[in-house]
């Protein structure tokens, strides 16, 4: 059983990633249709509900239950970088140096890092503040 977002199948990255690129027949799965990157979705794949699911690749639940992460050895999803984004009207109103400091934080956050964190926060429920506070004080970014 496959947990698949119920736009799959319109979804050339979905869809027709798993039939034209991995050759995988799309009439032949049987299909559970969930919102990916949810909770809903890792807890079905954790209960053996279904048997693969598309998460995101910083999701906690990927740490929380140990899930084994395929390669996409072909390629057929896009890199979607986590980068700090902020209004032009905020950061003008900022100081200068708020620049730095966002890209300081950007150039040091890995991806396992971050799911790491989310793990903190959504699984341990350590408050945010905390968990950024301790992750800037370990990578030398906080004076």
């Amino acid at each position: 059983m496959w947990g698949l977002p119920p736009e799959c199948d319109g979804n050339p990255l979905c869809r027709g990633a798993l039939e034209d690129v991995y050759g995988i027949p799309w009439g032949a799965l049987r299909i559970e249709p969930l919102a990916p990157c949810d909770a809903p979705m890792a807890i079905a794949l954790n209960e053996g509900a279904i048997d693969v699911a598309e998460l995101c690749s910083t999701q906690p639940d990927i740490e929380r239950f140990g899930f084994v992460v395929l390669e996409d050895d072909q390629f057929t999803q896009p890199a979607e970088n986590i980068a700090p984004v902020i209004r032009s009207e905020v950061l003008e109103s900022m100081p200068a140096e708020a620049v730095d400091v966002l890209n300081a934080v950007s150039a040091q956050m890995t991806t396992e890092e971050l799911t790491s964190l989310g793990v903190r926060v959504a699984v341990d429920q350590e408050p945010i503040a905390d968990v950024a506070r301790s992750w800037l004080e370990e990578h030398g970014l906080l004076d």
